[in-house]
């Protein structure tokens, strides 16, 4: 019966954890449809951050209120069936001052 229950499970994706490296990144918030970071490539684009909390547990606490707002975090990525996640360091969010989003928002277009 054990085996019958093993053979009939989904394997795990294969993902990977950048565990004890944390990065600080700077990017557009958003809070719908999921939480996520857009952070600007260079020579233009986005990519696009699933923010989660500790734990990989949903991320929207983070990020309430800042919708649309740049902000500078600081946390781990995690690298999962073609999606890059952050994992983000409690208290790590901040907004970041209007000078430096205007630059940031020029570096995007």
């Amino acid at each position: 019966i054990g085996a019958l229950l093993v053979s009939g499970q989904h394997r795990f994706s294969k993902g990977r954890f950048e565990w004890g490296s944390p990065r600080e990144l700077t990017g557009i918030a958003r809070e719908r449809p999921q939480p996520m970071l857009l952070v600007p490539r260079p020579g233009g684009g986005v990519s696009p951050y699933l923010v989660v909390a500790v734990g990989k547990f949903g991320g929207a606490v983070q990020l309430a209120g800042l919708d649309g707002e740049t902000v500078r975090l600081t946390g781990t990525l995690f690298y999962r069936d073609g999606q890059t996640l952050i994992e983000i360091e409690d208290g790590s969010v901040e907004p970041v001052a209007q000078s430096a989003e205007g630059e940031l928002l020029a570096e995007r277009s």
